[in-house]
C-alpha cells in the first residue's frame, strides 16, 4: 500500500511539473504574438494635419503634437499655428499593458517664417549670437537721443522660443537697482495693467527684478478684477525672487559705467503668452524712482508703443 502511495505521488508531481513548463513556454510566444507596434501616417493641408493610426495590437492611444496639446484619439485631426517642424509621438498601449511608441517629425515648414526651435541664445556673456537671430524675430530698442532723464537703459533686444523670451540688456550700473519687464502676454488692452509708460500695452504680467539677486524676480499676475479697468495697481504676487524665473549671464562691465547682460525669462513662469506680445522695460534707482525707460517716450513727451515680440 505504501508503494501505490509513493508512486501515485510520483506520477502527480511530473503531471504538475509538465503543466509548469508547458506554461512557461507557451507565455512568451503568446506575449510577442500580441506586442503591441506604434505606427502611423500623417497627411498635411497647409496647418490642418490629419494622422492616421497603422498600429499592432493597440488597445489605448496617446498623442503629443509637439506643441503642448495631446489627444487620445486613435486618428485625430490637429490644428498646429505655426510653418515650422514639429516632433510627433504617438504611444500606444496594449494587452498586459505593454507599451510602443513612434516619432515623426511633422514638417510644416513654407519657408517665409524661421523655425522658433532654430532661435536661442546662450547665456554666456559674449552677445555675438544676437546677430544672428532673424529680424522678423528680433524686438530691438534703444533710448531716444532727446531724453535727458530716463537715460539707465541704453538698449534692449528681446526674442523668444517654446521655452523661453530671450533680453539682452544695456544699461548705466550707476543709475539702475532694479529691472521692470511689463508683459502683455494677449497683445491685448483690453486686459491687464494701461499705465503711464506705453500706450499700447495691458500688462497681465510684471516680472521685478533686482541688480543685487541677479535679476532673479517677483512675478505679478494683475488683478483685472480690482484693477478699475487697468488704470489702478493691482497686482497678485505669484513668484518670489527665490523662485528664478530669470535666469541671466554675468554683467559684463564696459567703459563709463556701462553693464551689458543677457538672460531668459522661463515660459512656464508666464502662462499663455500669445504669438504675438507686447513688451516694455523700464529702471528703477536705489530710490525707487524711474531711471529708464524702452522704448523711451516721444520728444514731445507723449506715450511710444511698447515692444512686438514674436514667439511660436
Amino acid at each position: 500500500m505504501k508503494n501505490i502511495v509513493l508512486i501515485s505521488k510520483s506520477i502527480l508531481l511530473i503531471f504538475i511539473s509538465l503543466i509548469i513548463s508547458s506554461c512557461s513556454e507557451d507565455e512568451p510566444a503568446q506575449i510577442a504574438l500580441y506586442l503591441p507596434v506604434a505606427n502611423f501616417s500623417y497627411e498635411a493641408f497647409e496647418k490642418k494635419v490629419v494622422f492616421t493610426d497603422k498600429s499592432e495590437n493597440a488597445d489605448s492611444y496617446y498623442w503629443t503634437f509637439g506643441d503642448g496639446e495631446t489627444s487620445t484619439e486613435q486618428n485625430p485631426t490637429h490644428f498646429f499655428k505655426a510653418n515650422k517642424k514639429y516632433s510627433v509621438e504617438l504611444t500606444i498601449r496594449g494587452e498586459r499593458g505593454k507599451t510602443s511608441s513612434k516619432k515623426m517629425s511633422v514638417d510644416l515648414s513654407d519657408g517665409s517664417t524661421t523655425d522658433p526651435e532654430d532661435v536661442n541664445i546662450t547665456l554666456d556673456g559674449d552677445f555675438s549670437d544676437w546677430a544672428a537671430v532673424p529680424a522678423s524675430m528680433l524686438a530691438s530698442s534703444s533710448v531716444a537721443s532727446y531724453v535727458t532723464d530716463l537715460v539707465a537703459l541704453k538698449q534692449v533686444k528681446l526674442c523668444g522660443n517654446d521655452n523661453y523670451v530671450f533680453f539682452y540688456v544695456k544699461a548705466d550700473a550707476t543709475k539702475f537697482n532694479v529691472i521692470q519687464f511689463y508683459i502683455d502676454k494677449d497683445n491685448s488692452n483690453e486686459t491687464g495693467f494701461l499705465g503711464w509708460y506705453w500706450t499700447n500695452i495691458g500688462s497681465e504680467f510684471l516680472l521685478e527684478a533686482a541688480k543685487s539677486d541677479d535679476l532673479a524676480p517677483t512675478v505679478f499676475e494683475y488683478d483685472d478684477a480690482n484693477g478699475k479697468g487697468g488704470t489702478e495697481w493691482a497686482w497678485i504676487e505669484r513668484y518670489k525672487p527665490a523662485s528664478k524665473a530669470i535666469e541671466i549671464s554675468k554683467f559684463v562691465a564696459g567703459e563709463n559705467n556701462i553693464v551689458e547682460v543677457e538672460g531668459r525669462i522661463i515660459r512656464s513662469y508666464v502662462p499663455e503668452l500669445g504669438r504675438t506680445v507686447k513688451m516694455g522695460v523700464s529702471a528703477m534707482d536705489a530710490n525707487w524712482a524711474s531711471s529708464g525707460l524702452l522704448p523711451s517716450k516721444l520728444e514731445d513727451g507723449s506715450l511710444n508703443n511698447a515692444m512686438t515680440v514674436k514667439l511660436p
